[in-house]
């Protein structure tokens, strides 16, 4: 159940559920890979939550536990490390400890036959990608991504719907080396190849919305970027709910897309829909707040409402220094 409540972005439901969880398994002096599961879904809760200390803590005794097992696990303990790995490059910066991470990620993974493993292969190369891209290692990343096509080319899986990351990934990675139009049509063939149900279920179409909202940014052309953003936060939406933290930074966005659209009065809107959000969340101090502020800024300048914007860059510079 906690499980479940994590994959619908219920954290604060599946804590109890996990702490409740662990007591039992300690008491039953269960094997510490049983254990190890469950700590690394507590991490998984941490980091989404942004508490990323706790995240820390917790992953590490999980990845010790299941180094402790003596027929761990793989498939879990390689999920475990891949977290590991993201929550080292996002909070820590360390990304040369994130590459080795993800290195005895696909080491240990290697232990199970080829052919049954192809998918959480594929889903492993999709995530290391995916941190060069950010790292701006995209030669690297490329190579990744491609392996992972060879691997589904082998074994038949390139019309899987499953295999929509490898499509969704070269068009991030054809975004970030400004080639949008190459980029956009990846985009549209990772939608291509998943069932329509999708957009209900999952957030997947969601993420690959606001890839190619960034496309058409970069190209200037903000009208179909707002239409392709507005698309991702429907789906966000219908799927987290309105008041769900998986919301800030798409909605940051379009308030960034109206504003660059010339649209003032639907950029203060969202970015009014934003700052309320993040107050109820508690993420005065996230930078898709700063963002925020600084768009909101901006628009009153425009409107020529200086009171508002002097008042707006104040709590800018109380809170971050800006100048």
């Amino acid at each position: 159940m906690a499980a479940v409540y994590i994959s619908v972005g219920r954290y604060n439901l599946a804590k109890p559920l996990l702490r409740k969880a662990l007591l039992i398994e300690e008491s039953l002096a269960s094997e510490p890979g049983c254990i190890a599961k469950l700590q690394n879904l507590m991490g998984s809760v941490y980091a989404h939550k942004r508490e990323y200390q706790k995240a820390e803590e917790w992953l590490r005794i999980a990845v010790k536990n299941f180094s402790k097992d003596e027929y761990p696990d793989v498939a879990n303990f390689v999920a475990c490390l891949t977290n590991f790995a993201g929550l080292t490059a996002l909070y820590r910066k360390d990304y040369r400890k994130a590459a080795l991470l993800y290195q005895k990620a696909y080491s240990l993974l290697k232990k199970i036959p080829p052919e049954k493993r192809a998918f959480q292969e594929i889903r492993l190369l999709s995530e290391q990608s995916s941190f060069y891209l950010k790292w701006q290692k995209y030669s690297k990343a490329k190579m990744l991504i491609s392996q992972a096509k060879n691997i589904a080319e082998r074994y038949n899986l390139l019309d899987n719907p499953w295999v929509y990351i490898i499509y969704e990934d070269f068009g991030d990675y054809f975004k970030l080396t400004k080639k949008y139009k190459k980029s956009l049509q990846y985009y549209q063939k990772a939608l291509a190849i998943m069932p329509s149900s999708w957009e209900n279920y999952s957030l997947s179409r969601a993420e690959i919305y606001d890839g190619i909202a960034g496309s058409y940014s970069r190209q200037k052309e903000y009208a179909e970027a707002i239409k392709n953003e507005i698309r991702a936060i429907e789906i966000t939406v219908r799927f987290y709910g309105r008041n769900n933290e998986k919301n800030v930074g798409k909605m940051t966005y379009l308030a960034y897309l109206y504003f660059m659209n010339d649209d003032y009065s639907n950029a203060l809107k969202t970015s009014d829909d934003v700052f309320h959000l993040c107050e109820r969340l508690g993420w005065k101090q996230s930078y898709e707040f700063y963002l925020v502020l600084t768009t909101r800024a901006e628009i009153f300048r425009r409107l020529g409402r200086e009171k508002d914007a002097a008042a707006v860059e104040a709590i800018l510079h109380n809170k971050y220094n800006w100048k």
